[in-house]
């Protein structure tokens, strides 16, 4: 008998991997501030397409990547977080507010989450603001099957903004942009609850992709552990249905997709390392991103379950869950190509990249990461966006380009052998992420530590 997944740890494992990812306000200052420093910002929030109040809309301030579980109380003791819904007439009061700029938040099913930045100003009266929700677009996904007919499953969902841009699921902290991605992965939530589809809601007009993954069901009925909650649904071995490569969504529109079977005929076992320290308490995890240039990120170093990297990880995956039933991790029917692929307990994965072609099997044994060496640079920053131009530009103008955009919290540096190569980074605007990810496709460039505020770029091995 297979052991049942705890869904909900995946839940609590990667929420708080991905809490603090991308944010730039992770290190902001946390001064406590006086009653005699404290404002208020008011408004209203009105459907744009009919100019009518929104009555029940959630409108926060205070979108910091740390604004959960116990530090919402001391972030609104500081005038740094407030929240409230919009009463009948659409109008919203925050008050208790430091004096200083604000992140606002306004969100209603139905409209486009909408973020501005409010200036609060103690000689200025607090502003009131007009929000304009944009009503938003809906997909609605029917599994399928060869013949057209609804098929019912425990399923994985997957939706991907093929333009980059970032929604955040429903379930997740409205208030909280750190969990903003352009990947919305939603899981089976009970194996009594079968399903035939789901339905992407609130997403503003795009291009997207959809990919679907079955899952199969467990006959185990072992008790969960105290605290958490058992879904049986065996997640040694998932197999991919099908997708859709591109669909284009408008915003105010419901888009009806029928998803039928894929028959790639490929087959996939990951092999997955035990953890090191043999602590029950850190299940294994698999990654799967179509993404190689995640392979970056592969440092053979032990990460806090917060550090940006794993966030960046499981942002960009294709598939990410526990292996809760044995070392061998299959999944069957992977589109052919090409994908990085991470394994291990969560603090302590390590990766390979995997080839994939139809009608061939692929063995994939992940190496064992040793619990010696701890990450020490924080890459809060790298979430940071850089305006790049058309030309040239030398491995070392790169570096200080970076580390002007982080204030050298990391200072990227570069190995003496490369610093007068030219690179062509193109006309466009990219995260550090994303750049640094190109250069080692590019290249091969690998970032070393060297100290916990410095990154060394350097030829890779």
């Amino acid at each position: 008998m297979r052991n049942a997944a705890f869904i909900s740890l995946v839940v609590v494992a990667v929420s708080h991997v991905t809490l603090l990812a991308q944010s730039d306000y992770a290190s902001e200052d946390s001064r406590q501030v006086t009653q005699e420093e404290r404002g208020r910002i008011s408004g209203v929030v009105l459907d744009s397409a009919t100019g009518k109040p929104i009555v029940g809309a959630y409108v926060g301030i205070g979108d910091f990547g740390d604004s959960g579980g116990s530090n919402y109380s001391r972030h609104r003791q500081q005038g740094l977080f407030a929240k409230a819904q919009t009463d009948q007439q659409g109008r919203f009061v925050l008050d208790g507010l430091a004096f200083q700029d604000h992140p606002l938040v306004a969100t209603h099913p139905g409209f486009i989450r909408h973020d501005q930045m409010i200036a609060l100003r103690k000689s200025i009266s607090g502003p009131d603001v007009r929000v304009a929700l944009r009503p938003a677009a809906e997909i609605n996904v029917t599994i399928v099957d060869s013949s057209g007919k609804p098929l019912e499953g425990f399923w994985l969902f997957r939706l991907e903004a093929l333009d980059g841009h970032k929604f955040i699921p429903l379930g997740r902290d409205p208030h909280l942009s750190t969990f903003a991605s352009s990947v919305w992965i939603e899981r089976p939530k009970s194996s009594l609850l079968s399903s035939k589809g789901f339905s992407f809601t609130e997403l503003n007009s795009g291009e997207y992709s959809i990919d679907v993954m079955k899952f199969a069901g467990s006959d185990d009925t072992a008790p969960a552990p105290s605290g958490m909650m058992r879904i049986p649904l065996d997640t040694s071995e998932v197999s991919y249905y099908g997708g859709i490569s591109k669909l284009i969504a408008k915003a105010g529109q419901t888009k009806e997709v029928r998803v039928k079977p894929a028959d790639y005929q490929t087959s996939v076992a990951i092999k997955v390392p035990q953890n090191p320290v043999k602590n029950q308490q850190i299940p294994p995890f698999v990654i799967i991103s179509r993404n190689v240039g995640l392979l970056l990120w592969n440092d053979g170093k032990v990460h806090h379950p917060e550090d940006h990297r794993l966030g960046r990880l499981q942002k960009n995956a294709l598939y990410y869950n526990m292996v809760i039933d044995g070392d061998v991790f299959k999944i069957k029917n992977l589109p052919p190509g090409s994908y990085s692929v991470f394994a291990g307990p969560v603090y302590f994965m390590s990766a390979v990249r995997m080839e994939v072609s139809s009608g061939r099997e692929v063995i994939i044994d992940i190496p064992l990461i040793k619990p010696s060496e701890q990450a020490r640079v924080n890459l809060w920053t790298f979430g940071r966006k850089i305006m790049l131009k058309d030309g040239q530009l030398s491995v070392s103008e790169l570096c200080a380009l970076v580390s002007t955009r982080t204030d050298s919290n990391p200072r990227l540096v570069c190995d003496p052998s490369i610093e007068n190569e030219r690179l062509e980074p193109g006309n466009r605007e990219a995260t550090i992420w994303e750049l640094m990810e190109a250069v080692y496709l590019a290249r091969g460039w690998k970032l070393i530590e060297q100290d916990n505020r410095t990154l060394l770029l350097c030829p890779g091995e």
